[in-house]
């Protein structure tokens, strides 16, 4: 064994980011094993929700966010070191004809 966990081990945490009067808050919604916390999360940004996931393999964030026009940054006020902050990106149609391009 070399001692190394596989990568669906341990805890992964799902949280809404809500922003209000100027302060971003995190509710959390899920904590828990993969199959049960991966569901919401996918549900979560088909729903276009600003969100903190803990505990999840980069590879598989960058994926999603591929995948449904996400954005990702890494949570850097989170004790956790695996945490990142996910939210939905911009419609790039949307964005070309507001700088007046023509589509």
């Amino acid at each position: 064994m070399s001692g190394q966990h596989p990568l669906n081990a341990g805890v992964r945490k799902l949280a809404l980011m809500e922003e209000g009067g100027g302060v971003s808050l995190e509710k959390l919604l899920l904590s828990g094993e993969a199959a049960a916390v991966q569901p919401l999360a996918i549900e979560m940004i088909k729903a276009g929700r600003k969100m903190v996931l803990e505990g999840f393999p980069l590879e598989e964030i960058a994926a999603w966010c591929f995948k449904h026009n996400y954005r990702w940054r890494f949570h850097n006020h989170s004790p956790a070191k695996n945490a990142f902050i996910l939210e939905p990106g911009k419609n790039f149609v949307l964005d070309a004809k507001e700088a007046g391009a023509k589509t």
